[in-house]
């Protein structure tokens, strides 16, 4: 069970196509739906992204359109909630080791992170 019912999502390469933070891509298969059921379970939605305040009425556009729920978008801070979602995250467990055996296996792949 959830203390709290507060989800971040992040917005570039999370909800929309990571294409540039000049513009505003698509959104990713499913979220629209995702948020959707989100919202319907009670989820506060907040987006995260480190792009410019000033975007903010572009990107909210861009999710109405799409079909994509939230409540908030936050800028370059963290939002307190229970649950971040980030194409980029990486789940810490308390042990560093693991962490650096992980940055060492994705500095050898040819994807780019």
């Amino acid at each position: 069970m959830w203390k709290y019912k507060k989800i971040a999502l992040d917005y570039d390469g999370t909800l929309v196509e990571d294409i540039s933070p000049k513009t505003n891509g698509k959104i990713i298969k499913g979220a629209d739906k995702f948020t959707q059921w989100l919202k319907k379970e009670g989820w506060e939605i907040t987006i995260s992204t480190c792009r410019p305040d000033y975007m903010r009425k572009e990107m909210t556009n861009n999710l109405k359109k799409q079909g994509v729920k939230f409540d908030y978008i936050t800028f370059y801070g963290k939002p307190c909630v229970s649950l971040f979602v980030d194409d980029k995250a990486y789940r810490f467990t308390g042990r560093w080791d693991c962490l650096k055996e992980f940055i060492v296996e994705k500095s050898k792949s040819k994807r780019k992170y």
